[in-house]
């Protein structure tokens, strides 16, 4: 839904807020008594203009319920839960005492207690985090992590997902036994480029726990949690029976009940916490590391995590220690969004305004409505600040075509299953004419054109958007960032890494394997009566059309497999495992093949299009198994 059609129905549904149905049913609290101003001038109409947007979300995205908390000059200005906790009890939601689960909005929490030792001189952030640790991340590249790259999501670790899950709480591994079973490969050296990494935050998570010598729950409970009184929030899994009764029950994209989301790597992602909490954990950062007469951390620390700390190109947006910068209604915003199977949150604040918005939805794959929240009030209530009015002048540069070609994300898996996510959403770039790109498949803007405004830095043409590429020392275009999305950029694919060389590959390949071992069958048939003959011309066809079927059957399979693709994050599925055994096969097949079709033109079997016949299927069997080892499918690895 766009922007201008959900203004117009969050002020028509804000007439009617504070109705029972579960899309918009408010519960109030105290903080609702507070005058709605705040030091850059808030209007009376704030309470309920929220009221109107939040009953319009819920309606529109089919989300069951959610809270919102908004602070200002160091007060709560808005807390309020929408809708139901719970559809089949009929539950509403209650922001000072229904959990949320809030996905990486956990990070804030741990980088926040990274930077509690750092100032007390038990961590540094520059150090080789194998000082800290009781295994070793090796030394792929001369530089080591330190834990500034961790917080900065820069230590070049491949992404790793499939795994990160466990089915029960009997399931779950000990932190620093799972950390160290589940290393991932280092793919950049650290502070190249960002590439968000839930293992780093884990890692970041594990480094406290050890030099603390508190259990990692423990420590944040002891100084963040109850220091900051957020006594309705816990890391713990399972949660404390008396959280557990309050906690929201979360709803996949099919409105589904969804099963407690048990997080092996915990600091990453598994704080529940009502969202009264996570408005004194708000409060706290704006204030500089104080809330009221508590501080967490010192003002300088606290400042450190609000800084740029990094960015992949000058003309983009950074990371902080803890935050992601956006750039929303002309105002610097520090993010951290947080997705789950079945809960969807966000924390924004707004240093120069000392605002700050936390919004939780107890359903998955929402993440577009917290931003689209914070859009519609700052473009209500915090004007953008003044703009120039001259537009960047666009260059004429005929050089524009040296950056056309397929990116895929630095977030990525190099060595597992995983990789094969690549082919479902690379980036595109395409030159339109002098100075102008189209590039398709962006985060923050899937479709546009852009205009070369200064050398290598496009703005869109029908928005503000920006995007930069980065040349590697040989001046050949190496990486695309995106303006609005720091935490991880794309790199350019080689020719033959790009999604289409393998789809038609692929297209090449099914026909010829369905197809040969029929028209080997009807030949056969033919020559039914030929005796002796027959047992020649048959000779090696049996390897190459088992071949094709195990090829045929691998396809099918992995298809069920990419369908079923969730059931990879809690680990191996019976039916990957096998499947993933069906390409060992088809290699020892295509082997056969091969020596056939290399016996057949040295000793003239056949005739000439059968033997021509016989080795494009063997060619195509060795492409489609070079095309399956540039995924990593000839691996039993996820």
């Amino acid at each position: 839904m766009g922007k201008i059609s959900l203004v117009v129905l969050a002020v028509v549904s804000s007439i009617a807020a504070g109705g029972t149905s579960w899309a918009g049913g408010r519960a109030p609290s105290a903080a609702d008594r507070l005058a709605p101003s705040c030091s850059g001038g808030w209007t009376q109409d704030f309470g309920p203009f929220l009221d109107g947007v939040l009953t319009t979300q819920l309606a529109a995205h089919r989300i069951p319920g959610a809270a919102v908390a908004v602070v200002c000059a160091g007060r709560v200005l808005h807390l309020a839960g929408y809708g139901r906790a719970d559809l089949e009890r009929g539950r509403p939601v209650s922001a000072d005492h229904t959990l949320f689960r809030t996905g990486s909005v956990s990070k804030v929490v741990t980088w926040t207690a990274v930077m509690q030792l750092v100032e007390q001189g038990k961590l540094d952030l520059h150090t080789d985090i194998n000082r800290y640790l009781d295994f070793q991340v090796p030394a792929t590249y001369p530089q080591p992590v330190t834990l500034a790259h961790l917080l900065t999501h820069t230590p070049g670790f491949e992404g790793h997902q499939f795994g990160s899950y466990a089915r029960s709480a009997g399931d779950l591994l000990p932190l620093g036994e799972f950390l160290a079973a589940n290393l991932p490969a280092r793919i950049f050296p650290p502070g190249e480029v960002s590439a968000y990494s839930n293992y780093g935050a884990a890692l970041a998570g594990y480094i406290v726990a050890r030099i603390s010598g508190l259990p990692f729950e423990d420590y944040v409970e002891r100084h963040i949690l109850k220091p900051l009184g957020m006594n309705h929030s816990s890391f713990r899994q399972p949660l404390p029976p008396a959280l557990a009764a309050e906690l929201a029950t979360g709803y996949g994209i099919r409105l589904r009940p969804a099963d407690f989301e048990w997080d092996q790597d915990g600091p990453a992602g598994a704080l529940s916490a009502t969202t009264a909490d996570m408005a004194r954990l708000m409060i706290a950062h704006l204030q500089q590391g104080r809330l009221g007469a508590v501080r967490i951390l010192g003002a300088d620390t606290a400042a450190a995590m609000q800084g740029r700390q990094f960015t992949n190109h000058p003309a983009v947006n950074g990371l902080t220690y803890g935050f992601q910068e956006l750039t929303v209604g002309g105002r610097r915003v520090l993010a951290q969004p947080g997705d789950m199977l079945a809960f969807t949150t966000a924390m924004y604040l707004l240093p120069s305004e000392d605002l700050g918005l936390y919004a939780a939805y107890n359903r998955g794959g929402a993440s577009g409505a917290p931003l689209e929240l914070l859009q519609l009030l700052l473009a209500r209530f915090v004007p953008a600040p003044p703009r120039s009015r001259s537009a960047p002048a666009p260059l004429s540069d005929p050089d524009v075509g040296r950056f056309a070609g397929s990116y895929r994300s630095t977030r990525r898996n190099e060595t597992g299953l995983e990789k094969l996510q690549e082919l479902f959403n690379p980036v595109r770039v395409r030159t339109l004419g002098p100075s102008t790109l189209a590039i398709s498949g962006l985060a923050v803007v899937p479709q546009g054109q852009w205009r070369e405004t200064s050398r290598d830095v496009f703005h869109n043409r029908s928005g503000s958007e920006v995007v930069a590429f980065r040349e590697d020392p040989a001046g050949r275009p190496a990486y695309l960032f995106e303006g609005n999305f720091p935490a991880a950029g794309y790199s350019r694919l080689p020719w033959y890494g790009a999604p289409e060389v393998h789809y038609v590959l692929l297209a090449l390949c099914l026909p010829v394997f369905l197809l040969s071992p029929a028209v080997w069958s009807v030949g056969a048939l033919r020559r039914r009566r030929a005796g002796a003959r027959l047992q020649s011309r048959r000779r090696g066809h049996w390897s190459a059309a088992a071949m094709c079927a195990v090829n045929l059957l691998f396809v099918s399979g992995m298809v069920v497999v990419i369908e079923q693709g969730r059931e990879l994050l809690f680990g191996v599925t019976p039916l990957a495992r096998g499947v993933l055994l069906l390409p060992l096969l088809s290699a020892g097949l295509a082997a056969l093949t091969s020596a056939s079709a290399i016996a057949a033109w040295a000793q003239g079997r056949w005739n000439l299009w059968g033997r021509l016949h016989y080795t494009l299927v063997a060619l195509l069997g060795l492409a489609f198994l070079a095309s399956l080892a540039y995924w990593n499918l000839l691996r039993f690895r996820l």
